[in-house]
């Protein structure tokens, strides 16, 4: 019935996720109304007896709690489509809704005309919308039925692929074997049926629009075109609405008004769903895209108010805190702890934990950790295996920790890890003296992330391949290649200085590295400058900074070791306190349902 009456165009119909939500609820339809910004609920009970249903249903405004329609029959369960038909017609009409024929005949259709089929398929949605691991084999197992029953079942088919998608998140699957099974069971369904909106989102969601770290342009516009498609048959879908927001521009994209169309697209999506977790996650990144640094951790905090079970909400929260505009790491570990309560085994919030330890120099928690994540098909591998790379570095390991870069190049390349991450095969090179080596290691890395043509002008246009510009560089003057040198570090210059907004939570994070530019280009006072952007916001890198001979230049100024003071102060504070969550763990979120009330309105 909810699939059905999400056809009127007229009528925003809320999803399952939060209109489900509160079938066992004791609040009234009044208090739900306000929660759900709804005028009308749709409530009622199926009871079966061999092969005869019953079924009551009734319809009640929220206003006043009156009812405005109800319903009662009792029919053989092969008659199950034709009373579909009678239900829907009566409520369009209880509704003031005026049905067109191509409307009509829309909201009519079910797909097949089996029965058994239909009533596999309804078993299959229940259980693949359970977040229970174990019930996804069985929602696999009834689509495969109704499929059998109905090979040209399309909705069974994209049902299908539904599954395979959440059996690959799971990890029950290999994420390669889910993509290739549910990318195939998509291209079914739409050879059957080529107006389901859901279908094309999927599909366009399956596309990664990365390779390495720099976004393809082609994949990207690949991606919108199926989104768009979408968008066209599922209009009022709200998983549509997500896909699309989710897509419309990455967050790593500067483009106030793309985040700005995002944000309103996200925020009908809410509207529909309004109990949907991911939504207020990518609200929240949104927000950071737009320097909207206040928003951020009320949208996180929402996403686990909204489903206490949903551990992504706890990774974004003790990911801002930890490196948002104010760093909070006792608040970063509280919340990973506490998602590992909800799921004990789950790789992300152990792979976070590792980072953070071995930050703060917690050398046997940070392996304990890192050694706890430790399958190459995890798609949390490589942060596990930076972690153990850093390891190496703190422990004077340089050969060691460049051996683990150049065998994972790729892998490091987003934001502070490149600096890092290069500058270990920049110190391992330059005491081995294998300077050939380390360079064609890092000149392939580079290629990899300036994709495109990238250059123009002189102009870097990938983030990523700005930070690997600069121990890059360091690599061919020490080689006495003087020009290629002086390229990199002018292309990374006119990247920073185009790119850097001294409002954004990107400025601390590029801080290194363009303090190394400037320092490269005699601007030493500049490059001291730029560095106090640092302790504010992007602590993790003050010990490769500290040690590096990319600074060897501002080692015995006094602004520097200051500045590294400084840093090394606020560290044993975060240290301090992430220490003492053992003992007393502040509360990551405070589960209070009343304030969602309050949220909504």
């Amino acid at each position: 019935m909810l699939n059905k009456l999400a056809h009127l165009d007229d009528v925003i119909v809320i999803a399952r996720t939060s209109s489900f939500s509160f079938r066992d609820s004791s609040a009234d339809a009044m208090a739900i109304g306000r929660m759900l910004n709804v005028h009308y609920l749709l409530e009622g009970s199926v009871q079966r007896d061999g092969d005869e249903i019953r079924i009551i249903a009734q319809l009640i405004k929220t206003g006043d709690a009156s009812h405005a329609w109800s319903f009662e029959r009792r029919l053989e369960i092969d008659d199950i489509f034709s009373m579909q038909d009678e239900f829907v017609l009566e409520i369009a009409h209880a509704l003031e809704v005026t049905l067109q024929d191509k409307q009509r005949e829309k909201l009519l259709a079910n797909g097949t005309d089996s029965v058994p089929a239909y009533l596999a398929y309804l078993r299959g949605k229940y259980a693949s919308n359970s977040a229970a691991r174990d019930l996804q084999n069985e929602a696999l197992a009834r689509y495969s039925e109704a499929i059998a029953l109905d090979p040209k079942f399309a909705r069974a088919w994209l049902g299908l692929a539904r599954v395979y998608d959440t059996l690959g998140n799971h990890g029950i699957l290999s994420r390669q074997d889910s993509t290739e099974q549910m990318t195939a069971s998509i291209e079914r369904a739409l050879a059957l049926d080529e107006q389901l909106g859901e279908a094309y989102a999927m599909q366009a969601l399956a596309i990664p629009i990365k390779r390495a770290v720099a976004v393809d342009p082609v994949l990207l516009a690949k991606r919108k075109a199926l989104l768009e498609k979408a968008l066209e048959y599922g209009p009022n879908d709200p998983y549509v609405l997500f896909a699309y927001a989710s897509v419309l521009c990455p967050k790593m994209i500067k483009d106030a008004a793309c985040h700005q169309q995002k944000l309103a697209v996200l925020e009908e999506a809410v509207r529909r769903d309004p109990e949907n977790p991911n939504a207020y996650i990518e609200l929240g990144w949104t927000h950071v895209a737009l320097n909207q640094l206040n928003m951020p951790t009320r949208y996180f905090m929402e996403s686990v108010r909204r489903n206490p079970d949903f551990i992504e909400g706890y990774g974004a929260l003790a990911l801002w805190h930890w490196s948002g505009d104010k760093v909070d790491w006792a608040h970063s570990v509280a919340c990973l702890s506490e998602g590992l309560e909800h799921d004990p085994e789950n790789s992300r919030m152990r792979s976070m934990l590792s980072r953070i330890y071995v930050d703060l120099g917690m050398l046997e928690t940070a392996e304990a950790f890192s050694n706890a994540v430790d399958d190459p098909n995890d798609s949390l591998h490589n942060i596990t295996t930076f972690s153990k790379m850093k390891l190496h570095l703190y422990r004077g390991e340089v050969a060691a920790a460049a051996k683990i870069v150049r065998e994972q190049q790729v892998s490091f390349a987003g934001g502070g890890l490149s600096i890092i991450a290069y500058g270990a095969v920049l110190e391992d090179a330059l005491v081995s003296g294998e300077l050939d080596v380390a360079i064609a290691s890092l000149e392939k890395s580079f290629a990899t992330f300036n994709l495109h043509l990238e250059y123009a002008d002189g102009y870097i246009r990938s983030r990523s391949s700005a930070l690997a510009a600069v121990p890059l560089s360091e690599l061919h003057r020490t080689a006495g290649n003087t020009a290629r040198a002086d390229e990199l570090i002018e292309g990374a210059r006119v990247f920073f200085e185009r790119e850097n907004d001294a409002n954004s939570v990107w400025r601390a994070a590029n801080a290194w590295a363009y303090a190394a530019v400037l320092l490269r280009s005699g601007r030493f006072e500049e490059a001291l400058q730029e560095l106090q952007f640092v302790p504010d916001g992007y602590l993790r890198n003050a010990w490769y900074v500290s040690r590096s001979p990319l600074y060897r230049l501002l080692w015995e100024t006094t602004g520097f070791n200051k500045l590294l003071a400084d840093i090394d102060a606020r560290l044993a504070y975060e240290k301090s306190g992430v220490e003492q969550v053992a003992s007393n763990p502040p509360i990551c979120v405070a589960h209070n349902p009343g304030r969602l009330v309050a949220f909504t309105d």
